[in-house]
Formats: C-alpha cells, sequence, structure tokens
C-alpha cells in the first residue's frame, strides 16, 4: 500500500491561500508559518490521497487557479474557491494519463525580484496581473513585428 499524502488548504481567512501537498500536514503548518513569519496561517482542510493522486490533483487545482496566482502554491482567491477548487481537482480522473507538469516550470523565465509588486501597483482597480503581462507581451511584439516589417 502506498503511504497517505494530503493534499490541503492553508492561508489566512481573506486569503491568499496556499494550496499543497504533503505526507506530515502538522510539520508543514509548522515550516509555512517560519516561512513566512506568519502564525496566523490556519490549516484549513486537507484531503488524504495516494501520493500519485495528490501530486496530478495539486499540479490540476494550480492550474485551474493559474490566472490568481500569488507566489508559488499561493493564490489570491477566498477560502471557499480554494476549497472547491481542490474539490475539483480531486473529483478529476487521472487514470491513463501522465501526471501533469507543475505550473512553474523551468521553461518560464524568471522575473527580476520586485518585477511582480510593481505591476501589482501600476493595475487598475479590479485588472488581473495575468491579463496585464499577456498584453504588456502582446504590445511589444506587435511593436517589434511592425519594426522588422518596415
Amino acid at each position: 500500500m502506498m503511504a497517505a499524502y494530503q493534499i490541503y488548504v492553508m492561508g489566512v481567512a481573506g486569503g491568499p491561500h496556499k494550496i499543497g501537498i504533503c505526507n506530515d500536514v502538522k510539520l508543514r503548518l509548522y515550516h509555512v508559518r517560519r516561512d513566512e513569519g506568519s502564525q496566523g496561517i490556519v490549516l484549513f482542510e486537507t484531503f488524504e490521497l495516494s501520493q500519485r493522486k495528490a501530486i496530478a490533483a495539486e499540479r490540476y487545482a494550480h492550474w485551474l487557479l493559474r490566472e490568481k496566482q500569488f507566489r508559488g502554491e499561493w493564490f489570491n482567491v477566498d477560502l471557499a474557491e480554494a476549497l472547491n477548487t481542490v474539490k475539483t481537482a480531486i473529483a478529476a480522473d487521472f487514470s491513463g494519463i501522465d501526471i501533469l507538469p507543475p505550473l512553474t516550470t523551468p521553461s518560464m523565465p524568471r522575473l527580476p525580484a520586485g518585477t511582480l509588486d510593481r505591476i501589482d501597483a501600476v493595475l487598475d482597480e479590479g485588472e488581473n496581473r495575468a491579463a496585464f503581462i499577456r498584453g504588456a507581451i502582446e504590445k511589444e511584439l506587435k511593436r517589434r513585428e511592425r519594426k522588422m516589417v518596415s
């Protein structure tokens, strides 16, 4: 029998929320509190799964929330959305398919430190960070394509 893993949702009441997996959720909570410097981080719910299912469900949940990614496994969502997303991911049938790749892949470029904070500071009310970045890239691509043609 495979060792049990847990997919968990933790964070602070209004968000952000962390969705992750581990095999010792109490120890994981301790480390997250230490690393984040906040004793206010609460473990909201855990779901026990096989290791393979936990990995697949975690990655699928991250993918479903990709537009709301704050940093790493942290997402700017309320608790209800975090829990519903995890439950949706757990309910998915991953049999017969390879485990999904992680949301952050090595091929994705890293932004210089502070770039996301700078972006967040200039976003309009309700504007989505990912949409802003996509728009900026599209604008720059069009500018360079026009330059190539002329």
